[in-house]
């Protein structure tokens, strides 16, 4: 025998349950376990999503900051800035500092790749053995490669979550 008539046709016209066991906020440094409201849901809170959109602001502009435009544009910035401070000497000379040098600026020694993994800003430098390398450490490769496993296995079944539903009217695709 069957389900009961009534249960089965109230499960077709409900969406799936799209709810998840317990997790650890994906946000590097946070490591707080939380049941989320959804099973795409990868932070803990909104301070953990919004430091999480700092850090990508962060890498866009880092990202940006290396490609020939970006290098254009902060030369540019630059000599604009070294132009005011030229100005501001000639109208205040006694004001200026003598120990600066014109057009000479310390450069932070850094290190030329940074961690994939959101909220890491931990630089590495790619050896010739893993010219491809993106992550920091394996304990960050292995937190984002759970994320992007349990976001595929419930990319078909979480239609109806409002994760998906933000989404959609973001990208400005329509449902099922």
């Amino acid at each position: 025998m069957g389900p009961p008539q009534h249960l089965s046709k109230r499960s077709s016209l409900q969406a799936p349950v799209c709810r998840s066991g317990w997790r650890c906020c994906l946000l590097k440094g946070c490591g707080c376990r939380f049941r989320p409201s959804c099973a795409r849901s990868r932070y803990c809170s909104e301070a953990c999503r919004a430091a999480s959109r700092r850090w990508q602001l962060w890498k866009a502009q880092r990202r940006y900051r290396c490609s020939e435009n970006g290098r254009a544009t902060r030369r540019e910035q630059s000599r604009r800035w070294r132009v005011r401070q030229r100005e501001k000497r000639q109208i205040a000379p006694k004001l200026a500092s003598k120990n600066t040098c014109e057009g000479h600026h310390s450069r932070r020694l850094g290190k030329e790749f940074s961690c994939d993994r959101p909220g890491c800003y931990e630089g590495f430098d790619r050896s010739s053995r893993s010219p491809w390398q993106r992550f920091c450490s394996a304990l960050c490769r292995g937190a984002l490669r759970l994320v992007r496993l349990r976001d595929r296995r419930w990319q078909d079944v979480c239609w109806a979550c409002p994760l998906r539903a933000e989404e959609s009217r973001i990208l400005g695709v329509r449902g099922p």
